[in-house]
């Protein structure tokens, strides 16, 4: 069974004590609402939201799930698809996984571009991969928590 959830609260404008509502669509591609002070509040969301053509891809893409920590970045791979970067940025990309392979697709800063990835190592608390350019690039994730991204900690 197949079915969509919907959030609906409101937002306190810094700049005005009027609230405006927000919807955030989990499962959806919907921007995700941004607190006054700038800080992303994404949902990760229901992993049976997820979609796969096969029970490996699927697999993946649960352990994917949640926040993860780079040397330069922390990021969100929210159910919905996209990847938040988090600690107040606004940078939002999509993320899949077909047939193994970890797919961004960059949206900001790029022409709309898709690119593969081999997963090299995809642990609890690890995740590795490797670009398929002619020069690879070799990326290292942490899992981490949704406190310490939001506070920029690692």
């Amino acid at each position: 069974m197949i079915f969509s959830l919907t959030v609906t609260f409101s937002l306190l404008r810094a700049d005005s004590a009027a609230t405006t509502p927000a919807s955030v669509k989990i499962g959806s591609h919907q921007p995700q609402a941004t607190t006054a002070h700038g800080c992303n509040k994404p949902v990760v969301g229901d992993p049976s939201q997820l979609t796969a053509d096969n029970a490996a891809d699927l697999a993946i893409k649960k352990q994917l799930l949640g926040y993860w920590a780079s040397p330069r970045h922390d990021y969100c791979y929210a159910a919905d698809g996209i990847i938040y970067m988090m600690n107040g940025a606004s940078t939002r990309n999509a993320w899949d996984v077909r047939h193994g392979i970890f797919y961004i697709t960059y949206s900001v800063g790029h022409p709309e571009s898709e690119e593969g990835n081999d997963i090299v190592t995809l642990t609890q608390d690890k995740f590795v991969f490797r670009s398929r350019v002619a020069k690879p690039i070799t990326f290292t994730e942490t899992r981490t928590t949704q406190q310490e991204a939001e506070d920029g900690v690692n």
